[in-house]
């Protein structure tokens, strides 16, 4: 009898046990959902909590992965384009053209371009650019039109040093080409907010600008050294900002491309959204430098 009863314990132990070991995790952009996952389709994720029997249900645009308790984990299907650690990566980013391209893969924002024909130095800049804002995946979602309007001056006569001239008024029409900025893997804000704990001072290493107009190229700006620490973190449509003030430069908040144990890669732009910039920094301790905090 006393082994009968040391039997069905040890039973109800090893069912609880595995049933703990066959929780399934949603890792999302800001926390992790642990429970058991009843239902995955392209836009939902439908799962249960192990305390409760309520079904939820969010969507996938939130979602970096799901581990499930066999051991399985699914990812965005493009996972298999390189990320973007670096601007200078840009060859890696990957031009798809079909909706069906972008399936399980993150917006990172809309970009406006001044060409309308996919020639290769065009399908070269709209690469850089991709980069530069921390994507790998980019498509071309549309075209817009604009007006241009002014006026030009014809000399009528010459006199010597006297010159008459008549102006005239012009107006031209161009069409300018939208496309989406997209990555294929969310990153891990917790994962950021504990590592700016444990080295929350950033020490600026490279400042890279996108120059051109019809032709793009990667190049150093030039800068001052220094040492800073942000004001705080937030996350808009998945992804991640940091917000501080920085000398030398306007915007204040700062979209994060990248980061490792050792770096961060930010970006952001200026005048009207079509200057591109990029700053890469090393995570220091407290300990490391007298902060300057901006």
């Amino acid at each position: 009898m006393i082994l009968r009863s040391i039997g069905l314990i040890i039973a109800v132990a090893f069912t609880h046990f595995a049933r703990a070991q066959s929780l399934d995790t949603l890792v999302l952009v800001n926390q992790k959902i642990v429970g058991r996952v009843t239902e995955v389709t392209p836009d939902l994720v439908a799962y249960k909590l192990s305390s409760e029997d309520v079904l939820h249900k969010i969507n996938k645009a939130g979602l970096i992965k799901i581990c499930f308790g066999n051991g399985k984990v699914e990812e965005s299907p493009l996972l298999n384009v390189p990320l973007i650690s670096f601007p200078k990566e840009w060859s890696k980013v990957k031009i798809v053209e079909q909706p069906e391209d972008i399936q399980g893969v993150y917006k990172i924002d809309d970009i406006i371009f001044p060409w309308n024909t996919l020639t290769e130095k065009w399908r070269n800049s709209l690469k850089m650019a991709a980069a530069m804002m921390g994507g790998n995946i980019v498509r071309v979602t549309g075209s817009v039109q604009f007006s241009s309007s002014g006026y030009s001056s014809t000399p009528i006569y010459s006199h010597g040093r006297n010159t008459g001239y008549i102006s005239h008024s012009y107006s031209s029409m161009y069409n300018q080409t939208i496309a989406r900025v997209y990555t294929t893997k969310l990153l891990d804000s917790i994962a950021l907010k504990e590592l700016l704990v444990q080295k929350p001072i950033l020490s600026l290493l490279a400042h890279l600008k996108l120059r051109g107009s019809l032709k793009y190229r990667i190049a150093a700006s030039e800068f001052s050294p220094y040492d800073f620490m942000f004001a705080k973190c937030s996350i808009e449509n998945s992804n991640i900002f940091i917000h501080g003030k920085l000398p030398g430069i306007r915007p204040t908040k700062f979209h994060v491309n990248y980061f490792d144990k050792e770096k961060i890669v930010l970006s952001y732009r200026t005048r009207y959204n079509t200057k591109y910039h990029v700053l890469s920094m090393a995570f220091r301790s407290k300990d490391f430098a007298d902060i300057k905090k901006y």
